[in-house]
């Protein structure tokens, strides 16, 4: 039990690096964390020295409460292909491993995959 909330951390001590539009597709991973559809990635940077980062995915109606949160040291690999950028979550991350694919469109997927890979 305790291996699947081991990357969910409270936004009190993260600042908001960035907020993306996304559109989350099916796959394994977004079905068992229910997160298909319009939504928005909000990257927070940690505290130096104290947390680090954080990948959240919220929706647009409540920005503040997170459908799901991931340690951003716990992602294994983030790439585009076209318009689309994957993020390749860890197994110690909330819903387990897997690949989540977001659109973003044309301008945006380079900006956003350079951005995760920081």
């Amino acid at each position: 039990m305790g291996s699947n909330t081991a990357c969910v951390q409270p936004s009190l001590h993260y600042t908001v690096d960035s907020v993306w539009p996304i559109f989350v597709f099916a796959d394994e991973l977004s079905l068992r964390l229910n997160i298909i559809g319009l939504h928005s990635l909000v990257l927070r940077g940690g505290v130096p020295n104290q947390t680090v980062g954080t990948l959240e995915i919220v929706s647009p109606a409540d920005m503040k409460n997170p459908i799901v949160t991931w340690e951003r040291d716990k992602l294994r690999r983030t790439g585009k292909t076209g318009n689309f950028v994957f993020v390749e979550i860890g197994r110690r991350c909330k819903g387990g491993p897997g690949l989540v694919w977001l659109y973003t469109g044309v301008e945006q997927a380079q900006s956003l995959r350079e951005t995760l890979h920081k």
